[in-house]
């Protein structure tokens, strides 16, 4: 902390001593016009199109690309499902449970879903906590958990910048991408927008698997899936822009989004209780700007979210629950111009938290069941009120240097730092008990088989995380070289990391019309909190019949800080009227974390690695082409992913590695566990071929996604019986198979319109149509395993045809 206090101290001492009024120094951080040129090699590449794809590993989203795409339930994560980077779990976006409106979690270029950064305003909004967890039973000790914070609506925002691959040195603390979110500025003009958005089951197909149709329609399928039938989705939206002086202004914004589901609990073998439950996400933006002089400028950020879950388990009595999350903080950022450089100082703070709240404080099992004799067994209640959270204050600072020159070289230069002070607690609100009983033979006698009680309390952990970063963009004619390193620490595990990052672009024929780009990237990851506050809760816990207090074992202090190596190398032409891109990324995974068990517990390993292969390839023109009064925008994006992983990305570090084995059989062939494809995230080829019809006179948008899929696999644990078993190698341990579930062609659409016949008309109608020609597509099945017992029932399908409606209201 002294290092970085210490660091500001001189930067601005350095700086108020050179101040000066000419605000062309440098370039303001939203002045694009400037940007392009004092930047060439962007200049060429930013293109108007109806998807944005990665530049060098670079994908910008501004308001008008958010406003164009389908976002169906308004997250972020829906907002980057068409990038070519990223894959999704295509097992949780089936029809089980089209009313959830949670974010998805995002996979770059194969890496962990749980290595993300997020970000709003530059300010850290990742949940390290627990992120893996999304585990929804009630067991008295879970917590279910999600890698953003905040969960965002797009509605909101200015842009969104995602980093994917050559992620600048200012960036740490990640293995996958990084999600920078940008509230808007206040314009000089009043104005306020209203907004209203829907959906429900009734507008949408669903294709459910007949061995599914039983528990998808009582809403889940055991404790820990839940499923959404008859879902009815609201969302409503309010978002203000008001100048207060010449120089002092705020936007603001507020989101509420509700998804309304049917749910039972069991009542008795033959009856079911209906419940109405609502999930809900509840956000508040606020920025307000201030133009201090000519060269200075403030702004400060308040951030509000709350998500929560109703939730009935179909086979437990009293079952209800709410689980869900909380955050909140403030943000403030300065920017002063001064005659050497420009300095930005970033001081947030933020609290997020996750909960379970349930209903009950007794987790009572009977065998068979006392109320329903007719039933074999039936349980009853819940396990009361424990929350998780974590409190972050974060100090920034970045200095950059004006351009400088050395003979005929100039230099871009910045450096910075960065210090994060983290407080995590845990905490049981109440006292709660579990019972087990089971009637005697040939009695009516109900015996105890167990009986544990949690003892209200809390527990806390205290982390320091400092970084210090270094480059500087030389140039010489054509020829671009940025090397950058980076300094992090971070006291959970008390490691320290030093991260190269090289890039070079070259101006391939000094003209602005070939781009060549490459680079070698280190990125070092972050720990999960979660690992120290199991045991705190699970150490609560002791046996009411004998007193012996449950202590449970987390080993993870001597664990090493996950890590990614990354080459990467990139190609944009322009070529009469359109821009090619290729890019290719090969990533390497190494000392990813996995566990093992151990007695009374777990230990944390660094055994998981894979490695990735990414390939995508986009075309697309620079402007529209013009027919009368017609604008046609196409492009057209091919992605290719490779992927072979030890360990499964879905349950990411809480991969149990005990069940691992040095080699398998894989589709008949001996092979190394390692060499293993991954089983999730790895939809190999995605192909995109949007297309956009605008007729400006009269404010009409039709906008198209073509999207392909190739045929995803379900791998299964091959018997002897199945075709693919090789008895050549029946003293190998494990055999796998994978089945092929086919390709897929999604059609989703997209119609604006705002009347052109009232002369400034206020509202624009939008109607989305996602799979328009309804589709039917497999998903790998819904399972936390991934790894299926048999070839039986494997498959879910994913969503049909899906309408959306939304209103709005300016003015």
């Amino acid at each position: 902390m002294k290092r970085t206090l210490l660091f500001i101290l001189i930067t601005s001492v350095l700086g108020t001593a050179s101040a000066s009024d000419n605000k062309d120094i440098q370039c303001q951080q939203d002045d694009k016009s400037c940007q392009l040129q004092k930047n060439k090699v962007n200049e060429v590449m930013i293109v108007h199109a109806p998807t944005p794809v990665p530049v060098s590993g670079n994908t910008y989203y501004d308001y008008i690309d958010i406003d164009r795409l389908p976002t169906r339930n308004g997250n972020i994560s829906d907002l980057l499902k068409s990038n070519p980077t990223v894959r999704f779990n295509e097992s949780m976006r089936n029809s089980l449970n089209q009313g959830s409106i949670d974010p998805e979690n995002l996979s770059f270029h194969g890496a962990s879903p749980y290595q993300n950064l997020f970000l709003i305003e530059g300010i850290s909004a990742t949940n390290n906590i627990d992120p893996a967890n999304t585990n929804m039973v009630d067991n008295g000790v879970n917590i279910p958990s999600n890698s953003q914070g905040y969960f965002i609506d797009v509605a909101l925002l200015d842009s969104v910048r995602v980093f994917d691959s050559n992620v600048p040195v200012e960036f740490g603390q990640f293995n996958g991408g990084v999600v920078d979110a940008k509230l808007r500025k206040f314009s000089g003009d009043d104005k306020l927008k209203i907004s209203f958005r829907t959906s429900r089951d009734n507008w949408t197909k669903e294709h459910i698997n007949s061995r599914d149709r039983e528990s998808y329609e009582a809403g889940g399928n055991g404790s820990t899936k839940v499923y959404s039938p008859n879902f009815t989705k609201y969302f409503y939206t309010i978002s203000g822009d008001k100048q207060l002086t010449d120089t002092l202004g705020f936007t603001v914004g507020f989101s509420h989004r509700e998804s309304n589901m049917n749910r039972y609990s069991q009542g008795n073998q033959n009856i079911k209780i209906r419940h109405e439950n609502t999930d809900q996400i509840n956000t508040f933006l606020t920025k307000l700007t201030w133009l201090a002089t000519d060269t200075a400028t403030h702004n400060l950020v308040i951030k509000y979210n709350q998500s929560n879950h109703e939730i009935q388990t179909p086979e437990f009595i009293n079952s209800g629950r709410d689980m869900g999350s909380k955050s909140y903080g403030l943000a403030w950022e300065y920017e002063q111009l001064f005659k050497v450089g420009k300095l930005n100082l970033n001081i947030g703070w933020d609290h997020m938290s996750n909960y379970t709240k349930a209903n009950a404080t007794t987790l009572m099992t009977q065998m068979p069941c006392l109320y329903y004799p007719e039933s074999n067994s039936c349980t009853i209640g819940g396990q009361g009120h424990i929350s998780q959270y974590i409190e972050n204050i974060t100090s920034k600072a970045r200095w950059d240097f004006n351009p400088f020159y050395t003979g005929l070289i100039e230099h871009n230069l910045y450096l910075g730092g960065e210090f994060i002070s983290t407080d995590a607690e845990t905490k049981r609100y109440n006292e709660s008990e579990t019972y087990i009983y089971r009637k005697k033979k040939n009695s009516n006698v109900y015996q105890v088989m167990n009986h544990y009680k949690y003892q209200k309390g809390k527990g806390s952990l205290d982390i320091k995380q400092q970084s210090f970063y270094l480059s500087d963009t030389i140039k010489l004619e054509r020829f671009s070289f940025t090397p950058g390193i980076r300094y992090d620490h971070e006291s959970f595990l008390d490691n320290d990391h030093l991260s190269p990052r090289l890039r070079t672009e070259i101006d391939v024929f000094n003209n602005n019309q070939t781009m060549l780009t490459a680079g070698y990237n280190r990125y070092y990851g972050t720990s999960f909190l979660g690992m120290g506050l199991r045991d705190i809760r699970s150490n609560l816990r002791y046996n009411a019949v004998t007193g012996e207090k449950k202590v449970n074992i987390t080993q993870y202090k001597d664990l090493k800080t996950p890590y990614t190596d990354e080459w990467a190398i990139g190609l944009q032409q322009k070529i009469i009227g359109f821009i090619v891109g290729a890019n290719y990324v090969n990533r390497h995974d190494k000392d990813q974390i996995s566990r093992v068990s151990i007695p009374n517990g777990y230990a944390y390993r660094n055994d998981a690695k894979s490695k990735t292969d990414s390939y995508n390839f986009s075309v697309k023109p620079i402007e529209p082409f013009k027919i009368q009064k017609l604008e046609v925008m196409p492009q057209l994006v091919l992605s290719y992913m490779d992927k072979k992983s030890n360990s499964r990305l879905e349950t990411g570090y809480d991969d149990d590695y005990t069940s691992r084995y040095d080699e398998v059989v894989y589709n008949g062939k001996l092979i190394k566990h390692e060499d293993l494809p991954a089983v999730d995230y790895n939809t190999p080829w995605i192909a995109s071929f949007n297309l956009d019809f605008n007729i400006p006179d009269y404010n009409i948008l039709w906008a198209n996604t073509f999207t392909y899929q190739s045929g995803q696999d379900a791998r299964i644990i091959a018997r002897k019986t199945d075709s693919c078993y090789n008895s050549n190698y029946k003293d190998i341990a494990r055999h796998y198979c994978d089945v092929s579930l086919g390709s897929a062609v999604i059609w989703d659409a997209k119609v604006k319109w705002k009347p052109h016949f009232i002369p400034k008309a206020p509202f624009t109608i939008s109607v989305d149509v996602l799979n328009v020609l309804d589709r039917v597509h497999a998903v790998p099945y819904n399972s936390s395993s991934a790894i299926l017992p048999s070839s039986s029932a494997i498959t879910n399908y994913g969503a049909g045809r899906q309408f959306w409606l939304q209103l709005d209201y300016e003015f």
